[in-house]
């Protein structure tokens, strides 16, 4: 089963009568690159980060909890879902560069790392592009 239709799998159960999710992503709640590198290159870094689906819903952020495979990517794990009402979202900004971006979704303060040029979701890369133009504005 592919990212996407795990994804939309585990979400049936979630949402609420007229919802649809709009687009998804892989992103992850890590630390800035230059505390991962402190942290012995990364390994420390895997181990205290935390990682996502994220759905984008007509009216919410919905955030899937997953692990990360060892080579492979994240694995199709849901430990648990957690969400943030679109309308409390007032802005969303965006940092980093190359493929080591960064996502803060103002009002719940929630800032998320996203690589928009892989594949781990099929919208990833519309997700980091679209997602500030039309959340909060």
């Amino acid at each position: 089963m592919s990212n996407d239709e795990y994804v939309q799998q585990q979400l049936k159960q979630e949402l609420r009568p007229g919802e649809a999710v709009e687009l998804t992503a892989f992103m992850i709640d890590a630390p800035p690159i230059w505390q991962q590198i402190l942290l012995l290159g990364g390994i420390l870094s895997w181990l205290v980060s935390r990682y996502y689906f994220v759905a984008l819903t007509n009216q919410r952020l919905i955030l899937l909890k997953t692990k990360m495979g060892l080579l492979l990517g994240p694995r199709q794990n849901n430990l648990g879902i957690q969400s943030f009402e679109r309308a409390t979202i007032t802005n969303v900004s965006t940092g980093g560069m190359m493929n080591n971006r960064s996502m803060t979704f103002h009002g719940p303060n929630l800032k998320l790392r996203i690589s928009p040029r892989t594949k781990t979701v099929a919208t990833q890369g519309r997700f980091f592009k679209e997602v500030p133009q039309h959340v909060g504005a």
